[in-house]
């Protein structure tokens, strides 16, 4: 009984010392992609116009957006207030980049009409393109696709587009933006 206890204390003391010898692993750090977002960090105010779709009536639009980097440096915060043809809206998005899947990501939240929403998508060069999964609308499967496209620091260009079952992608929105210095 002694040499069983003997063994079993000596087997944990030597795992002990072999789990304490070893380096302590240190956390990740964002990559060369959560780079490419760094020029967003700021404030943008944006102008465009929306055309008449199964999303709602034609007219024009103005924003604002907020966006800075959440602790950790993984991800960017973007708090934003819009004004378009059928009202104003706050809300909340958080975009980063999925390094299993090897997408950016977005997810976004309406505080004032209670919409969720989220795309997943690519940058080439200076242009981002995100596509949200498929939905109903109207009883039809859609698509929506938000494709930026970097110019001379510090603004963008951008439009949004959507498919009904699978056809053409349409563009319903079309806008620029600058960063506030």
């Amino acid at each position: 009984m002694k040499r069983a206890a003997a063994a079993i204390l000596l087997t944990v003391c030597i795992l002990a010392s072999v789990t304490l010898a070893q380096a302590p692993q240190q956390p990740p750090k964002p990559g060369p992609e959560h780079k490419w977002m760094d020029s967003g960090v700021g404030r943008w105010i944006g102008e465009g116009e929306v055309k008449a779709s199964p999303f709602g009536p034609a007219g024009k639009f103005t924003y604002t957006e907020d966006i800075e980097w959440a602790p950790g440096g993984f991800f960017q915060v973007m708090h934003w207030e819009w004004k378009g043809p059928e009202g104003q809206a706050k809300g909340l998005t958080v975009m980063g980049y999925n390094a299993q899947k090897k997408v950016y990501f977005s997810r976004s939240f309406d505080f004032t009409n209670g919409g969720a929403w989220g795309f997943d998508g690519t940058v080439e060069g200076d242009t981002l393109t995100f596509t949200s999964p498929e939905f109903k609308k109207d009883g039809k499967l859609m698509k929506t696709r938000y494709v930026s496209i970097r110019h001379s620091q510090p603004s963008h260009s951008f439009k949004m587009e959507y498919s009904t079952e699978g056809g053409p992608w349409s563009t319903y929105m079309e806008g620029k933006a600058n960063k506030t210095p």
